[in-house]
């Protein structure tokens, strides 16, 4: 089966004969939808193809998000701590800076009215490069978090302790949610070769 997805530069055929081809097709709408076209614009596409093949995103949303009572009974232990993430969880570089600011801030005034306390810690939406740059850098230092951490492989160092909102992340997702991959994930060695051997990747 093809299926022709509408783009600025005209029809794109995505083939989605078997599962390794969906997943090339996936790859495509995934880049188009986070680089080729603005948030709102993203937005209204995932709309239409929710609409398109009867899907119903607020019920996934109820079914796979924390509701507040969760998120209170988590933030009541000792050893955890809530921090913020944004309102609509754009991707922060692709909105101008008073819209960028506004997600970052609004996102802790609501955590700190709901939960008491105004978080100090941030995690950018995405959080891979073309997403958070220096200038979410420094707008999350305005917005008084002590720290903010993006998706971008690697470990902490020392000389993190210059760049505390631009912090890397062993991600344990995706394809590697099981416990054989998390001793080569922590051993600092795929992430070394994902930055080629540098500790900081923070521009």
């Amino acid at each position: 089966e093809r299926l022709l997805m509408q783009t600025h530069r005209g029809p794109v055929e995505l083939d989605c004969r078997s599962i390794k081809a969906k997943y090339a097709s996936f790859r495509t709408i995934m880049t188009y939808l986070t680089l080729d076209v603005d948030e709102e614009e993203q937005r209204r596409r995932v709309r239409e193809i929710c609409w398109l093949y009867k899907i119903d995103p607020a019920a996934i949303t109820d079914s796979l998000m924390m509701d507040w009572e969760e998120i209170r009974q988590i933030a009541s232990d000792p050893l955890c701590t809530i921090g913020a993430h944004t309102i609509t969880h754009p991707a922060l570089s692709r909105l101008d800076e008073k819209a960028a600011r506004m997600e970052m801030e609004q996102s802790a005034s609501i955590l700190e009215a709901t939960l008491g306390e105004r978080p100090v810690h941030f995690a950018y939406p995405y959080g891979m490069k073309r997403a958070a740059g220096p200038r979410e850098f420094t707008l999350a230092r305005r917005c008084r978090f002590d720290t903010a951490v993006t998706t971008r492989p690697g470990h902490i160092f020392a000389a993190h302790t210059k760049h505390l909102t631009a912090l890397p992340r062993v991600s344990a997702n995706g394809f590697y949610q099981r416990n054989r991959y998390f001793s080569p994930l922590t051993s600092g060695l795929p992430t070394r070769m994902a930055n080629m051997g540098r500790r900081l990747n923070v521009t």
